[in-house]
């Protein structure tokens, strides 16, 4: 009995029974998560006030993997099961999660079961796995379907200025001919210059503060344009 006790608790610290996620975030290039299942941390680098998280890399296929699995359990309400992997490869503090894996549903469950992805303008063309959504600089945080190991992101609205031909942000939408490259989302479709026509800028509108303001300066007209990563329009994001 005395000789048990330790071989239970070294187990302990490498297999969790099922539960449901209850925390989840992305920190550099991996993923944090806890359940409300999961045994504590007896890995000797995991620090004690991280002793209720594991870790994903993000940086290898099975970590992408993984991390889509953890989208579908917590958008689905899955319990998943937890092997710890007894180190802190990832993160220095932070016990490395070796597997994970759904629980048992019902097929009409598994059915439904889907992951995160990020996708074109034409809601077919898949860009990556969801990663995160900044509300205020409405940036998208996306691992790619090219099997590269970075993060990478894509801004909902390339430049936080809309230009325009008349006062107090009214006629033609314009980009100032110092600014080229500029491009514009308007009414769900992205503009750019049209250098074949001259005009001018009158007053601009700041996306991010809801504020229009005068200003003056030679402009170009706009056409309709192409953003390299999403296409005609903005990426969505929805489940596959």
């Amino acid at each position: 009995m005395i000789k048990a006790t330790p071989i239970v608790c070294f187990f302990a610290s490498f297999f969790s029974y099922a539960g449901f996620i209850t925390h989840i975030e992305v920190e550099d290039s991996s993923v944090v998560f806890s359940t409300d299942s999961m045994t504590p941390s007896t890995a000797a680098c995991a620090a004690d006030d991280k002793i209720a998280f594991r870790t994903v890399s993000l940086n290898t296929h099975q970590g992408r993997a993984t991390y889509s699995l953890l989208v579908t359990a917590l958008t689905k309400q899955h319990g998943i099961a937890v092997e710890s992997a007894n180190d802190c490869g990832d993160i220095d503090t932070i016990e490395r999660a070796k597997k994970v894996s759904l629980t048992a549903a019902t097929t009409s469950q598994s059915s439904e079961a889907h992951s995160i992805g990020v996708y074109k303008a034409d809601g077919s063309s898949r860009v990556g796995t969801y990663i995160d959504f900044d509300r205020k600089t409405s940036v998208i945080t996306y691992v790619d379907d090219e099997a590269k190991t970075e993060l990478k992101t894509v801004a909902h609205a390339p430049s936080i200025y809309l230009y325009y031909s008349g006062l107090n942000c009214t006629g033609d939408l314009v980009v100032p001919d110092s600014m080229p490259n500029t491009m514009q989302l308007f009414n769900g479709k992205y503009y750019v210059a049209d250098t074949n026509v001259k005009t001018r800028v009158q007053s601009r509108y700041n996306l991010n503060n809801h504020y229009c303001r005068g200003y003056g300066t030679s402009a170009f007209g706009t056409k309709l344009g192409e953003h390299p990563i999403c296409g005609t329009g903005p990426c969505t994001i929805k489940q596959d």
